[in-house]
């Protein structure tokens, strides 16, 4: 029944644009391209830099040269297991602070990696994340930094600006340039402001959220497990 629906629909379809001058149907394909040049927002896929997950590694920057004095470039790490089991059961502030070992010590590591971590009141998972981030990061001889970026609660919390502070600051810290990526993660429920949002999108095309970023640090602190900011948005 399904195929037979869409038949009709084809067949419809084709009757309709034979019926259309051509210079209707120039017009739309015009139309088309206008709504994808003014909107950019509107089908990212298009105007944004996308790097497939097997090409990542060779994106990354090429590895420093050790300085005089420093130990040798690390041997290239194994490959990682296909799966990486996540332990979801309570961790401990003193199990995550034995795992944070960081950078290795009779190598110079290939790469620096700064992971970003939009963070409020989510302390027992973000220890479960530590913990497993940690041995994670550090099977790959990777020389990284965990940036957990807290907001406050005056207003409603931004992922997306706390993910654009971390790079600001893991940029500023490491003080070269860096390659953005973000991980899959689920989305979310649509919100109900995206009619709105979507005819505002050409306004905030030209922003790109890290020159035109505006926040400010309440309290920083370097621990032993991962970098600390707590800032208002």
């Amino acid at each position: 029944m399904v195929t037979a629906d869409c038949h009709r629909c084809w067949w419809r379809a084709r009757a309709w644009l034979a019926r259309q001058p051509p210079e209707l149907l120039v017009l739309r394909l015009l139309l088309l391209v206008l709504t994808v040049s003014c909107i950019p927002t509107r089908f990212p896929s298009l105007y944004y830099e996308y790097i497939p997950a097997e090409r990542l590694t060779a994106e990354l920057l090429p590895p420093p040269r050790p300085a005089d004095g420093q130990p040798p470039l690390c041997a290239p790490p194994s490959p990682l297991p296909a799966e990486f089991p996540v332990d979801q059961s309570p961790a401990t502030d003193s199990e995550v602070v034995a795992l944070a070992v960081g950078a290795p010590v009779n190598c110079t590591p290939y790469h620096r990696v700064a992971v970003v971590v939009p963070y409020r009141a989510r302390a027992d998972q973000l220890r479960i994340f530590l913990r497993h981030m940690h041995p994670f990061l550090r099977a790959q001889r990777l020389d990284y930094s965990i940036y957990v970026v807290e907001q406050t609660f005056r207003f409603p919390f931004n992922r997306g600006k706390l993910l654009n502070i971390g790079v600001a600051e893991a940029v500023a810290a490491f003080r070269r340039r860096l390659r953005y990526t973000m991980l899959e993660h689920r989305h979310e429920t649509p919100s109900e402001d995206r009619i709105h949002l979507l005819r505002e999108a050409r306004q905030r095309a030209a922003l790109d959220g890290l020159n035109s970023l505006r926040y400010t640090v309440l309290a920083r602190e370097d621990r032993r497990t991962h970098h600390w900011i707590r800032v208002e948005v």
